[in-house]
């Protein structure tokens, strides 16, 4: 929930997002092949989990499947 004050300010936001959208990026090129290329994981690694346990919902130290 906003703070009273924000009401006022909302459409306002709307506004703004317009206008920066409009904004030339001049590293989106560079920014957008860098994330083509990048190999991340997507979840963060445990102690005792290995390639195999992550994501799996399975933790690699009780041994027993989630």
């Amino acid at each position: 929930m906003a703070p009273g004050w924000a009401r006022p300010v909302v459409p306002l936001r709307h506004l703004a997002q317009r206008v920066i959208e409009l904004k030339p990026l001049p590293d989106l090129a560079e920014s957008l092949e860098i994330a083509r290329t990048e190999q991340v994981g997507y979840t963060t690694e445990q102690p005792g989990s290995t390639p195999a346990t992550l994501g799996s919902g399975e933790s690699g130290e009780s041994g027993e499947s989630a």
